[in-house]
């Protein structure tokens, strides 16, 4: 088994790192969706951004706990805060194979 300290560790170097991507670029999605008619773009579109606000409203709180760790000090909850961490990024997960779904879909001969 991992240690909480060396998982702590590089989750939140890796979080630092990552510098908050940007989710994807859901205008070029819309204007899709706009020109050609078909509604799984904007599902798609629609699909992506829900992940702001649950990144922003689900996730946050649990980034916040977790790089306020001192990696030193985390035991059993930070690795809970992990488990919980992984759970909430399921979701996002979700969400985007949703999205390429639809998009696959709109691409697809009519």
């Amino acid at each position: 088994m991992v240690l909480p300290r060396r998982v702590a560790g590089h989750w939140a170097a890796d979080r630092r790192r990552s510098g908050g991507r940007p989710v994807g670029d859901t205008g070029g999605h819309c204007y899709a969706w706009w020109a050609t008619g078909r509604v799984a773009f904007a599902i798609g579109a629609l699909l992506i951004m829900a992940n702001w606000p649950w990144t922003l409203f689900g996730i946050q709180p649990t980034n916040k706990a977790l790089m306020a760790t001192d990696v030193a000090n985390a035991g059993a909850d930070t690795r809970a805060l992990l488990l919980k961490w992984n759970k909430l990024h399921a979701v996002r997960t979700v969400l985007g194979g949703l999205a390429v779904a639809a998009f696959l879909i709109a691409l697809s001969p009519a």
